[in-house]
Order: structure tokens, then sequence, then C-alpha cells
């Protein structure tokens, strides 16, 4: 009895979190479409990701003028 109680609760878990993430969705099906967002300025934000990047690299493999020794 306690098995089988035990898989019910379980299918019910995994149908309740299922139809949690199913719901949102749902909710926007009949929403009618709205005018795109302005462009974004993601370029700004690739170049300075590459350029911290290099930045970070050249710091990462230059040598100390100093070291333990001094």
């Amino acid at each position: 009895m306690l098995k089988r109680l035990a898989h019910v609760t379980g299918r019910l878990a995994l149908a309740s979190l299922l139809l949690t993430v199913a719901l949102p969705v749902l909710a926007q099906v009949e929403d009618v479409a709205l005018e795109s967002a302005p462009e974004a300025g993601t370029w700004k934000a690739l170049a300075l990701a590459i350029f911290f990047g290099i930045a970070i690299g050249i710091g990462c493999f230059m040598s100390p003028k100093r070291t333990h020794q001094d």
C-alpha cells in the first residue's frame, strides 16, 4: 500500500512540476504580438568583453619586474 502511495505521490509531484513550467507559456498563447524592442548596443558589450579579455590575458602573461628573489 505504501509503495503504491509513493508512486502516486511521485507522479503527482512530477505532473505539478511540469504544469508549473508550462503555465506561463500557455498564458501567453493568446497575447497580441507587441512591437519589437529597439536595437540594443550589444556590439559595445562585445567590444568591451574582447578588449578586457585581451587586457587580462596580457596582464597574466607579463613577467613581473620584481620577483620573490629580490
